[in-house]
């Protein structure tokens, strides 16, 4: 199925008008995978003579291309069901069989490059009237897409990683919560060159999302159609001690809007076996430019604490957002405390607060076996209030870690209840999942 998918998505053909005259030019779909291609050709075609230069000189035949020899190969497979059920006789279902293959040379003098490649294809449960679990392509169809294609540079506490990634940010990040994850063509510099701080700066042009064969403009990704901005992001995370960071980003999305976000975390042990820790967040977003999504300017801010004690961990918080407008955010996983499985909670003037519960069941004897509970309870300021709320939600995980031979291989179930979303026009709607990973 996985080599079907991959000769369908070559065989696309794309269409292209060449400025203002009425030629059309039809290509094949690897065109679809030109620039990766240009991209690693270009790295090996002026690596690859200099390696083997380098080897002859030191009399070692093919000795020079162990940076590709002794590259690593790593991937997953991924086996997941879903079944969501609203109130008002409407139901998401589909299964889905995948996950992703990366390839990764060696590093020669601090240059590297890696491919990955990801699929999802149906392989039970794919009624086209039951689509929308996001598990496949609209139309529950498979998919599979070349989802990361980089070079790497390092040098010293320096690295610079082009093209196609994965980003792991509070705005802009992998979302993995389906088949595959969301990843981004984009520029990266990291520096952990200054003593207890990491920087980062990316230009982000381009995203996949979970379902899709090719990426878009990120622009276009948030729903302005026709669009071609990008995403210019600076990070900045200061770590003053073991058990403290400051993280403070900056995301100026050109024509679109400007986010500022900030946290602050930190843990105290207060004895051998009990662990305090507390957390704040707050976010701001504005308008800039043309204003893609018109004039606006909303925030949020949230607190959470914790304590844990013998694989036991207790959490409570609080989030509030900014009652001039929704919070805008169109690109990954909302960083809000708050935000669960289903609901965000971050709608216009919507207050909320979570309470959670996990335990690790390895400390009473019974290996790899772990859960947890998280309940929240949200209201705005025209439904509900602290004692009454409009919206509910609980969530319940398990999870289970094999060992032995079958070391790698993970199951996870899941089961989400809502009720009076505020997001869907106060439908109630339940939510099972169980997903299996094996990663080798």
């Amino acid at each position: 199925m996985m080599i079907s998918s991959f000769w369908f998505f070559v065989q696309q053909e794309l269409t292209i008008k060449i400025i203002n005259m009425k030629i059309t030019v039809k290509i094949n779909a690897f065109s679809a995978f030109q620039s990766i291609f240009i991209t690693l050709l270009s790295f090996f075609t002026i690596a690859c003579p200099l390696l083997q230069a380098k080897s002859l000189q030191n009399g070692k035949e093919h000795g020079a291309l162990n940076f590709i020899k002794k590259g690593t190969i790593q991937g997953q497979v991924r086996s997941f069901y879903m079944h969501r059920h609203f109130d008002k006789a409407n139901t998401s279902e589909s299964m889905a069989l995948g996950g992703y293959l990366k390839y990764e040379t060696a590093s020669w003098h601090g240059l590297s490059a890696g491919v990955v490649g990801y699929t999802s294809q149906g392989l039970m449960f794919t009624d086209k009237n039951h689509d929308g679990a996001d598990l496949l392509a609209p139309g529950q169809q498979g998919y599979g897409v070349i989802g990361q294609a980089y070079l790497q540079a390092e040098a010293g506490k320096n690295s610079l990683r082009l093209f196609r990634q994965m980003l792991d940010t509070p705005f802009l990040n992998p979302y993995d919560f389906r088949m595959t994850p969301v990843t981004f063509e984009a520029y990266t510099l990291k520096s952990n060159m200054l003593n207890s701080f990491q920087l980062q700066f990316s230009h982000v042009t381009r995203i996949k999302e979970w379902t899709d064969r090719k990426f878009r403009p990120m622009s276009e990704a948030a729903g302005f159609t026709g669009t071609n901005e990008p995403v210019t992001m600076a990070g900045i995370i200061y770590t003053p001690a073991e058990n403290c960071t400051i993280q403070i980003w900056d995301y100026f999305c050109h024509e679109f809007m400007n986010v500022i976000y900030a946290q602050a975390d930190i843990k105290k042990k207060i004895s051998i076996e009990t662990l305090l820790s507390g957390s704040a967040q707050a976010m701001y977003q504005k308008d800039v430019g043309k204003a893609l999504e018109g004039e606006f300017h909303t925030g949020m801010a949230g607190i959470q604490g914790g304590i844990a004690w013998r694989g036991l961990e207790l959490t409570l918080g609080f989030t509030i957002t900014d009652d001039n407008y929704d919070i805008v955010n169109p690109w990954g996983a909302y960083p809000g405390y708050t935000s669960i499985m289903e609901e965000d909670n971050d709608l216009a003037g919507e207050k909320s607060w979570v309470f959670g519960l996990s335990f690790d069941f390895g400390k009473i004897g019974i290996k790899g076996l772990s859960a947890n509970t998280n309940h929240t309870e949200s209201w705005t300021p025209e439904n509900g209030s602290f004692s009454s709320p409009a919206q509910r939600e609980t969530d319940l995980t398990v999870d289970y870690l094999f060992h032995g031979g079958l070391h790698g291989l993970c199951l996870r179930m899941r089961a989400a209840f809502v009720e009076d979303s505020l997001d869907t026009d106060s439908e109630d709607y339940k939510d099972y999942r169980i997903i299996l990973n094996y990663s080798f």
